[in-house]
């Protein structure tokens, strides 16, 4: 009888042994401002300041995500971040140590459930200055953009495609070290169009200038229907090369950008060209930093999306605005 109750204690020992053992859940964002939640308003401490502008929003994506049994959002993006700013001894930014350590801080504490990254266009194809010189062209009212930029774009591409590979590796490398057992999703994503396809819903030099889209028609063009499907089929052959869910989020903001027509300023997805020095000075990039991003109102239908595209199976799917305004997860 005694030795009959020594070994339910054991067990009922090692079975609380274990429970006190298990890790909180999470889901995790990493990668660049269009992860952070550049944009989207709300910042976390330390992260709106001069000397650290990775401006990582408590309305980022990550954190509009609604997944069953989770138990936290994580986001390690920061705005400006590069590929290697992923990888496993790569440099960190504004102080902070590579997005890989994080990860690794993240998988001892957390048992990570997913693992969201979008990175890549500040690599080669360099799109913040591509963005800045169609606006610095249209105000000046110099030769279009898309001409010069359209020559280059696909050689940067490609040149982008194998840093985005290695970060996913990256990824993979910190998680079978840090810990080896979990069971988690690795999604890579694309980004959205920033430009409405054109014609915008104001046409006026000064009338674009205040409305935010201080672009030629022409270039919103090649923005809307080249540049921005070329990057996705490129992130989306890194997916496939490395076998990783892709999420397609290059029509994401249909009908919701910056100037669409047929809807106000207040219904849009993406912010238009904006300008706030109040803790950059008026003549940094930090200023500006935050156009052409999503919004608030864009993360939380690109965190909806994310949620249905993490319940299904499927490879792969594209996050389009349903019949309901909201954005689904369609395969």
């Amino acid at each position: 009888m005694r030795t009959r109750l020594l070994c339910v204690t054991c067990v009922a020992l090692l079975l609380g042994a274990g429970a006190a053992q298990a890790k909180p859940t999470a889901v995790v964002a990493m990668g660049d401002s269009a992860a952070s939640g550049e944009a989207a308003g709300d910042y976390e401490p330390g992260t709106d300041q001069p000397g650290n502008f990775c401006h990582r929003s408590r309305n980022a994506l990550i954190h509009m995500t609604s997944i069953p049994g989770v138990d936290a959002t994580l986001n390690l993006a920061c705005s400006g971040a590069r590929s290697a700013n992923l990888y496993v001894g790569g440099p960190g930014q504004n102080g902070e140590p590579a997005q890989s350590v994080k990860l690794s801080q993240a998988a001892a504490t957390y048992d990570i459930k997913l693992i969201f990254v979008e990175v890549g266009t500040n690599d080669d194809p360099q799109f913040a200055a591509v963005a800045t010189d169609c606006v610095r062209r249209f105000i000046l009212r110099l030769a279009r953009c898309s001409t010069g930029q359209a020559a280059t774009w696909p050689s940067r591409l490609a040149a982008m495609q194998p840093k985005v590979a290695q970060a996913i590796d990256a990824v993979r490398t910190v998680m079978s070290s840090t810990d080896p057992a979990a069971s988690y999703q690795l999604v890579l994503a694309s980004y959205w169009s920033p430009t409405t396809d054109p014609p915008p819903r104001v046409s006026t030099y000064f009338g674009k200038l205040f409305a935010g889209c201080p672009l030629y028609n022409t270039d919103m063009d090649w923005a809307h229907d080249t540049a921005v499907p070329q990057l996705s089929a490129a992130l989306g052959q890194v997916a496939a090369g490395r076998a990783v869910r892709f999420l397609d989020l290059s029509r994401s903001t249909e009908g919701r950008e910056v100037c669409a027509q047929g809807i106000t300023r207040s219904e849009e997805w993406i912010s238009g060209l904006s300008y706030d020095p109040s803790s950059a000075g008026w003549f940094s990039f930090d200023a500006v930093r935050q156009s052409f991003h999503a919004n608030a109102r864009g993360h939380a239908q690109l965190g909806r999306c994310l949620t249905e595209f993490y319940a299904q199976t499927g490879g792969s799917a594209r996050c389009l605005r349903g019949s309901d305004g909201n954005l689904h997860a369609v395969p």
